[in-house]
């Protein structure tokens, strides 16, 4: 017992500690980047669909750490949408940005 309390417990400094040196937020960004782009509609160009899902991550690591994005994902896996309002509050901008573009891609087809 006291054992996996250690190693829950290096774990988490593990973790804070890449998280301050910007390896976990990375990994994060890349990870928020890859389940984002398996959530776009079909029809959405690529070039847009990575603009899109780019400026989501960004802006929701410029608001939340590695660590808090990580557990809010985990409520999101888990059923609890608790976190979703406020993480599509976050990334509005993107979510406009990328309604402007489809709608420009649409009328230029």
């Amino acid at each position: 017992m006291k054992k996996a309390i250690l190693s829950c417990g290096l774990l988490a400094v593990s973790i804070a500690f890449l998280a301050g040196c910007g390896i976990a937020k990375e990994k994060t960004k890349a990870d928020v980047v890859k389940n984002c782009l398996l959530s776009v509609p079909a029809g959405i160009p690529k070039d847009v669909a990575e603009d899109y899902c780019n400026c989501s991550a960004d802006k929701l690591l410029e608001k939340y750490s590695a660590i808090e994005i990580m557990k809010m994902e985990e409520k999101l896996r888990n059923g609890d949408e608790t976190p979703k309002a406020e993480m599509m509050k976050t990334i509005q901008p993107c979510i406009d940005d990328l309604t402007r573009k489809a709608k420009e891609h649409q009328q230029g087809h």
